[in-house]
């Protein structure tokens, strides 16, 4: 009866670190899953900005053209 309340414990105190682990570890994986969609709602917006101004280096080109060739 002592040696199976010992490996009673014993896998009582591992099953409970395995529990903590996974939590740590489903943490981790949220906040590394948070930072990516963080960094691909960026990634698109600066991918926005360059296209507009894209747009307005254009139209500076075009009127700076159009203003030389007269």
């Amino acid at each position: 009866p002592v040696g199976v309340m010992t490996t009673w414990n014993q896998v009582t105190q591992q099953v409970e670190l395995a529990n903590k682990f996974e939590k740590n570890v489903k943490g981790i994986v949220n906040t590394v899953a948070s930072a990516a969609t963080q960094l691909s709602q960026t990634a698109e917006e600066l991918t926005r900005i360059m296209g507009d101004t894209t747009q307005v280096v254009d139209g500076a080109a075009s009127s700076a053209s159009q203003t030389t060739a007269n």
